[in-house]
C-alpha cells in the first residue's frame, strides 16, 4: 500500500487532472463528432428524399400522360430533385415551405387558411 507524502501529492494531483483533462477533452471530440454525422446523416436524408420525391413525380405525370393520352411535358429529375431539396431544407429549418412553393397548394389548403 502506497501512502501519500508532501512530495508525491503534487505528482498525484497533476496526474488526476490530467486524466480528468482527457476525458473532457476526448468527450468533447466525441461528442461533435456525433453531431457531425448526425449532421450529414441528415443531408445525406433530405437528399435522398428530394430524388425520391423527383422519380415519383416523374412517374406519375408520365401515367397521367398514359391515361389520358395528352402529352406532358417532363423536367429533367435532377431539376426537380434541386427544387424539392430547397423545400424540404426550408420546410426542415423553418417549420413551413418556401414561398415559392405556396403556388403548388391545393385550394383550401388548411396551411393557406391559416395565413
Amino acid at each position: 500500500m502506497t501512502i501519500l507524502t508532501q512530495e508525491s501529492l503534487p505528482l498525484t494531483i497533476t496526474i488526476i487532472t490530467s486524466a480528468a483533462v482527457g476525458a473532457i477533452v476526448s468527450t468533447l471530440i466525441t461528442l461533435l463528432g456525433q453531431y457531425l454525422e448526425r449532421e450529414a446523416r441528415r443531408r445525406e436524408l433530405l437528399f435522398t428524399k428530394a430524388i425520391e420525391m423527383a422519380v415519383q413525380h416523374t412517374e406519375i405525370l408520365m401515367r397521367v400522360a398514359e391515361k389520358s393520352g395528352k402529352a406532358v411535358y417532363l423536367y429533367d429529375n435532377v431539376v426537380k430533385a434541386e427544387r424539392y431539396h430547397r423545400w424540404l431544407c426550408h420546410l426542415y429549418e423553418r417549420g413551413e415551405l418556401p414561398p415559392e412553393a405556396q403556388k403548388f397548394r391545393a385550394p383550401g389548403d388548411a396551411n393557406e387558411e391559416d395565413k
